[in-house]
């Protein structure tokens, strides 16, 4: 692996020359695997494997059965992306297909798993040992792994004005909630995260997007090199601004055909690697130049920062807690966040009826459903998601239309309600209802959500 390569050279000696390594290398970077003896192994090509195939195929192998739940609560992701790793695990021959609402039978036991080997195919690719889908756009990828709709109208343009900051009092759902704004406004043509994380199930979700620039780091032993890859990165962007005689990144960028996009280098804990940043000559020197280069710093700690001291270096950085952050990094932040969620009724609006749905059972979740499922295509009698809350279960049609809804939709959910034995029926639409379709539904029962709330099911996870 690459980048491992580069990390590893520095515990066996010290480098005598310089290695740059610069986010614009187009050199072909290939990920060295160790050899398996065994010649009996089988391939089997997996159209976009995701990266936690392997785990999930071993997770639901040792469970014994099969479901989206036990993805999505054990590997820490949404509901799209456990979807489409249990199609892969299907394509695979590792689970059964779908029956009912029953868990998926295991077809394959964890001897008979080990003598495959799973390759992606199909548009896959490697770059610098990050996982690109090149059939996913940036805003796609935030959607199915992260349930994130991008607003990349202003892409970059609040990067110019960001700092090195340390964030305390900054639990993981915080720094979540300040990675996703990044992520919100910013496509990897703009900006670029290296992530350090000792506990690497954390930031999973964030593994396979195109904004990363290398991938997640969880050994503490690689800290003093990610710096020196940073310091080498931003050496290179010097010489790049010589060329064409300006002094920082956005002077660069203003002038240049290829921007380059800036980075973000985030440390989940400070706490965890306190020994090597207090006035470490290395670091030093980034901070006090990269900001020019459109690199910065984020240090994250959940403790309360008058309990940590890093000496001189603390005078190089910004200090806030989490809710201070946010306002600091996106002082743009309520009216951006009012811009984007009429944005994403406007993205909702283009959706076809299949993204509709799982969109809708990504929504469902944070707003506290749970026992999501979303139905088979056909046969589905009108109930296209199975959703339960407070011990209340809900049969679900859902209808993505560019005009308001007709009676049909209600005589179809109240029929699928009995039939799949559920509490409640309601339609869930991006529109509104006809007056007919209103005096359907309370003769019947049936709840109607419309747009109104579906946008506030909207602001619950924004």
């Amino acid at each position: 692996m690459f980048f491992n390569q580069f990390l590893d050279r520095k515990k066996t000696k010290n480098l005598s020359t310089s290695t740059n390594i610069s986010i614009n290398d187009t050199r072909n970077i290939s990920e060295c695997t160790p050899i398996n003896n065994n010649k009996n192994i089988q391939k089997i090509n997996i159209n976009n494997k995701d990266t936690y195939f392997e785990d999930a195929a071993r997770l639901l192998i040792g469970k014994e059965k099969g479901s989206i739940g036990i993805l999505q609560r054990n590997l820490n992701i949404g509901f799209n992306r456990a979807s489409h790793i249990m199609d892969q695990l299907e394509e695979a021959g590792i689970v059964d297909s779908e029956e009912g609402t029953a868990p998926r039978r295991i077809l394959m036991s964890l001897n008979e798993f080990e003598t495959y080997e799973f390759i992606s195919t199909n548009g896959q690719e490697q770059q610098n040992n990050i996982d690109v889908d090149n059939t996913l756009s940036d805003a796609d990828m935030l959607l199915i792994y992260l349930n994130i709709i991008a607003n990349f109208s202003n892409d970059g343009q609040q990067l110019s004005k960001l700092d090195h900051y340390i964030i305390y009092k900054c639990t993981e759902a915080d720094q979540h909630n300040i990675i996703n704004q990044l992520l919100t406004y910013n496509s990897s043509k703009t900006m670029k995260l290296v992530i350090y994380d000792e506990n690497a199930l954390s930031y999973g979700d964030y593994s396979s997007l195109s904004q990363l620039f290398i991938p997640i780091v969880s050994d503490h032993l690689k800290i003093e090199t990610t710096i020196d890859l940073l310091k080498n990165e931003m050496t290179e962007r010097f010489h790049k601004f010589a060329e064409i005689q300006v002094k920082d990144l956005y002077s660069y960028n203003s002038k240049a055909t290829n921007i380059i996009p800036s980075i973000i280098f985030i440390i989940s804990e400070i706490y965890l690697v306190k020994s090597y940043f207090i006035e470490n000559i290395d670091l030093i020197q980034l901070l006090l130049n990269s900001k020019k280069a459109g690199i910065y710093l984020f240090m994250f700690s959940q403790f309360d920062i008058k309990h940590f001291s890093l000496g001189i270096m603390q005078d190089l950085f910004k200090v806030c807690d989490s809710r201070q952050a946010l306002h600091m990094i996106y002082p743009e932040k309520n009216s951006m966040l009012q811009i984007n969620n009429t944005s994403i009724l406007k993205s909702i609006d283009n959706m076809n009826g299949k993204q509709f749905e799982n969109y809708c059972a990504d929504l469902l979740q944070y707003n506290n459903f749970s026992n999501i499922e979303i139905t088979q295509a056909s046969g589905d009698h009108g109930v296209d998601i199975l959703a339960e809350k407070d011990s209340i279960t809900y049969a679900i049609q859902c209808k993505c239309y560019s005009s308001n809804i007709g009676n049909a939709a209600i005589q179809q959910i109240h029929s699928g309600k009995s039939l799949y034995h559920k509490d409640v029926a309601v339609v869930l639409t991006n529109q509104y209802f006809t007056t007919q379709a209103r005096k359907e539904a309370n003769a019947l029962n049936v709840k109607l959500w419309d747009r109104d709330k579906l946008y506030e099911m909207i602001k619950n996870i924004t």
